[in-house]
């Protein structure tokens, strides 16, 4: 085991690094936080860890996650996704992802400006940037403030599109996003134009259990309106 919360300050300075030095020391510096010998030797001999993925691992803690936010970690983050290499936005899409299952974080997340990004990346990233885009618009639409934003940068078509022809996970994101959107009844024209309801009536029989219980929780807030799916 590590110290997480010291392990996400040095991360950080990885993510500012500018220089191969400032990397090396802050690699260094973790590898000496490691009490596992093989642990520590493999850090340092690499003399570069992927700080994003690091992120998003540390970021399943609780604790750490407060600490990731508070060293600031956010805005170089949503850089990332928007012109980072592809392995680097996936990175920072997973711990973006982690991130936003704190309510607390949330608004930091879209106020740094995730939201537009993460509809593009949904739209034309990887398959496994779709999945994570999705599922961080899922957690982040759980706000009714960010869902308005959400419709406004364009999520609804590319989230259906997943809904058609995406992989099992992505539907199962995509299906929880909309649920969250279609809680505002100024969103249900803009989904419902888009081709969501045959679709949802669809998961309802043939999704996996997950799916058919958003599908019909969401089929529900287009009908009457009711609470977030959580």
């Amino acid at each position: 085991m590590v110290r997480l919360g010291a392990v996400a300050v040095v991360v950080m300075l990885l993510l500012r690094a500018k220089s191969v030095e400032q990397t090396t020391n802050a690699v260094r510096m973790l590898g000496r936080l490691a009490i596992d010998d093989t642990q520590s030797k493999q850090i340092t001999q690499q003399g570069s860890i992927p700080p994003a993925r690091t992120l998003g691992n540390l970021a399943t803690n609780d604790a750490c996650r407060a600490e990731i936010v508070r060293e600031g970690a956010v805005p170089h983050l949503i850089e990332l996704l928007k012109s980072g290499a592809e392995h680097e936005k996936t990175n920072a899409l997973r711990a973006i992802g982690n991130l936003s299952t704190d309510d607390s974080y949330r608004a930091k997340i879209a106020r740094e400006g995730a939201v537009k990004v993460l509809v593009q990346l949904v739209q034309d990233g990887t398959a496994e940037q779709k999945r994570l885009a999705a599922y961080a618009l899922a957690r982040l639409s759980n706000i009714h403030t960010i869902c308005a934003e959400v419709v406004r940068s364009g999520a609804v078509p590319p989230l259906v599109a997943l809904l058609q022809s995406g992989t099992d996970d992505q539907k199962t994101n995509a299906v929880r996003a909309i649920g969250n959107l279609a809680t505002n009844d100024a969103h249900h024209v803009e989904i419902t134009r888009a081709g969501a309801v045959p679709l949802l009536i669809g998961l309802t029989s043939s999704g996996n259990d997950e799916q058919k219980a958003c599908a019909t929780k969401a089929l529900g807030h287009l009908d009457t309106g009711c609470c977030c799916i959580h």
